[in-house]
């Protein structure tokens, strides 16, 4: 009687191969590299025993290669050895790496949504200046308390900034984004962003969408978007409909708003493009969101059956992108948001932090240390035992001198 052997590659934690040991099958896993001291818990008793032999008779396996020195050594160095592994991670990106090499399932879906709302810095901020270099702090106290939630994870949270003095200035370049669409049975909104830059910072100021089509009462409300938000440069995709909505769009711009109109092509697999331009943007704290935008963006999808609204939020689809095809019901704020980063990424000045980084985060930790015991903050608040004010109050001055900027 022979043996029935399954080869295959796990793709979630529900995967049918986990049930297999159920059906009286023993599960082996052979990764790309050695596990480290944290990844080897995630592979329970499937780890193949002869890499499991291998790590007891040398620890030293675990640690010590890929991109940052941490990763494990390959496993089999002939076919896969450490620079193409890296190669690949670097190419690819973590989560599919995770997958295709590490064969890690619990990393796989903790990395399978890449992008993470708990990431971004949500602050108060007007269309003329913002808060320079505000330091990203996931501290409770910094916690943004909203009733709406993207999504039930623990990154599905919100920050505000470490409390600080910070310095506020002229946002350098601001530009608008139009993601069209044609609207009809999909559902699909044409949908927009306002970013901003200020040094190697990204402020998102406005989002939202309109219904897709080409009715000109709805293109009109882009134009107020623009022209409220004090945008000048707008960028239209021009996938859908080979540059019909600028065509329709110039005119109505220069009738309300003049600006100038760039069209925009994109090109490659949409979820790709957009987890690659937003991704190391987030993760690096570098997107402040303005905090109105939170209510915002759910109020905005009232418009559509309560069974959908969450589909048309920015941060819904913010929380469940993936880099698979088709992930997603609606994308197009997604979509916008990504567009305008792409067109303002390129022109981040990364010098820019060197000349604050170090102190401006001291001062700002420190900020956060003095709030959060009482008698340090009633001194630098220049606030007595009592209630009473002393006339010395260090916080005060500098905070509405900052906040009459914008």
């Amino acid at each position: 009687m022979g043996d029935i052997l399954y080869l295959g590659t796990l793709q979630s934690t529900e995967s049918i191969y986990n049930n297999l040991p159920a059906r009286g099958y023993d599960l082996r896993v052979w990764p790309g590299r050695y596990p480290t001291e944290d990844e080897v818990k995630a592979y329970g008793d499937t780890l193949a025993p002869m890499f499991v032999q291998d790590m007891e008779n040398n620890a030293s396996l675990r640690t010590g290669y890929g991109v940052d020195g941490r990763a494990g050594a390959p496993t089999c160095p002939t076919m896969f050895d450490d620079e193409l592994l890296t190669e690949k991670e670097v190419s690819q990106g973590k989560p599919k790496f995770m997958l295709q090499f590490m064969l890690n399932p619990a990393l796989t879906d903790q990395l399978r949504y890449p992008i993470k709302p708990c990431n971004l810095i949500v602050a108060a901020f007007g269309a003329q200046k913002g808060m320079v270099m505000p330091i990203w702090n996931n501290a409770p106290e910094n916690r943004v308390q909203t009733p709406y939630k993207p999504g039930s994870r623990d990154t599905d949270r919100f920050y505000a900034p470490i409390p600080s003095p910070y310095d506020w200035e002229a946002f350098s370049k601001r530009v608008m984004y139009i993601d069209g669409a044609g609207g009809g049975a999909s559902g699909d909104e044409t949908a927009y962003a306002v970013v901003f830059q200020l040094g190697n910072m990204l402020y998102l100021y406005d989002v939202g969408g309109v219904p897709g089509g080409y009715d000109e009462e709805n293109l009109k409300e882009l134009v107020q978007v623009a022209k409220r938000a004090g945008v000048h440069e707008v960028y239209v995709e021009k996938n859908y409909g080979h540059g019909a909505h600028k065509a329709i769009l110039k005119p109505l711009f220069e009738q309300e708003h003049p600006c100038t109109l760039e069209d925009d092509f994109n090109k490659g697999q949409k979820e790709v493009r957009i987890i690659d331009t937003l991704e190391p943007l987030i993760s690096a704290h570098r997107l402040v969101v303005n905090r109105d935008l939170i209510e915002k963006d759910s109020e905005s999808t009232k418009r559509y059956p309560v069974e959908k609204r969450k589909t048309y939020s920015l941060f819904h689809q913010m929380s469940h992108i993936t880099y698979a095809r088709d992930c997603l019901k609606h994308d197009d704020r997604m979509d916008a948001l990504a567009g305008a980063c792409s067109v303002l990424v390129g022109g981040i000045d990364y010098d820019y932090s060197n000349k604050l980084n170090k102190e401006a985060r001291r001062k700002a930790l420190e900020m956060q240390e003095i709030m959060k015991d009482p008698r340090k903050r009633r001194e630098y608040l220049g606030v007595e035992t009592h209630g009473r004010p002393t006339g010395n109050n260090q916080f005060s001055s500098k905070t509405r001198r900052s906040m009459r900027s914008w």
